[in-house]
């Protein structure tokens, strides 16, 4: 069965790929044939889509996630910045 590997989409982006979806647990899986030297490759839970909505989806939650993490990094940056001008603003030289 085609899928859509959406495991690395920020990064190298999505793939197609052809494997078998199984069930263990309640949870659903996919071994697709592999790449280079290996024999399979595996994906678990949203890393792999059976339609182009849930991996459209998927892609638009991941983006989000990555950008209120980045909005909470560059805030934490700014803070740092102004600290440390503060120190330097009360350094005698």
């Amino acid at each position: 069965m085609k899928s859509i590997v959406t495991k690395y989409a920020l990064t190298s982006g999505c793939t197609l790929v052809d494997g078998e979806v199984s069930m263990t647990d309640g949870k659903k899986w996919l071994a697709a044939e592999g790449r280079g030297s290996v024999s399979h490759d595996y994906y678990h839970g949203n890393d792999f889509h059976l339609t182009k909505v849930e991996a459209i989806i998927r892609v638009q939650e991941m983006a989000d996630k990555l950008r209120a993490s980045l909005t909470k990094r560059l805030a934490a940056i700014d803070k740092s910045k102004t600290k440390a001008l503060k120190q330097i603003e009360g350094m005698d030289l």
